[in-house]
């Protein structure tokens, strides 16, 4: 219980980071609420213009805290990465030297083994999920940015506008490094690499038999 402690942590971490990213988005989609009619929609109306003033420092200043709370959890993951990949990387092996050892038929086994491997599937499932929600909410804050309807804004809102339209266009992920990110392509590259390590030692060890 102790050992998943810190990936049930991380995963609430990425959660509230999604759940804040949608929250923020309903904003953005609101930012011009209450203030339809054509009358109100005029650079020269101040309280409108106060008005969105202060939505959009509401949301610029809720982007930032969701991609330091983010960074937050990246960065107690970063720890983790390390400890992970060594244990996982001596599991693996002992795995393969097993299968080249073993002597005798695994099925009465079938079922531990299956158990172990929806465990597997399910940590790497809900981290995988979890990161690619993240992507796809902060690319969804980008987007909506763009069909807000900005032209009556005066021209410090619109450059308070420019400062947030920048910022969300560097759409947040969660790296481990420079090539490896937390997403659906992951998941992908992980269960390919995992089935052509079951082929290839399930080939050799066919070939051992046949020799």
């Amino acid at each position: 219980m102790g050992a998943s402690t810190p990936g049930f942590t991380i995963l609430y971490y990425y959660g509230q980071a999604c759940l804040q990213e949608h929250m923020m988005i309903h904003s953005i989609q609101n930012i011009n609420a209450n203030y339809t009619k054509v009358g109100y929609i005029s650079s020269t109306c101040d309280e409108y213009q106060q008005t969105i003033n202060k939505r959009l420092l509401f949301c610029l200043k809720s982007h930032i805290h969701v991609e330091t709370y983010s960074r937050k959890a990246l960065r107690l993951a970063e720890v983790y990465v390390l400890p992970y990949e060594i244990m996982g990387t001596i599991v693996t092996a002992s795995v393969v030297v097993f299968c080249f050892v073993f002597e005798g038929s695994l099925e009465d086994q079938y079922l531990r083994i299956a158990a172990v491997g929806v465990e597997v599937i399910t940590v790497l499932a809900a981290f995988v999920v979890s990161g690619q929600r993240i992507e796809d909410a902060a690319e969804r804050v980008f987007d909506v940015l763009r069909e807000v309807d900005w032209y009556h804004w005066n021209q410090i809102n619109k450059k308070i506008y420019l400062i947030f339209l920048t910022n969300a266009s560097r759409v947040f992920k969660i790296k481990y490094s420079e090539n490896i990110s937390l997403n659906h392509k992951l998941g992908i590259e992980v269960v390919k690499a995992v089935f052509s390590a079951l082929s290839l030692t399930y080939s050799l060890q066919h070939k051992k038999y046949t020799n």
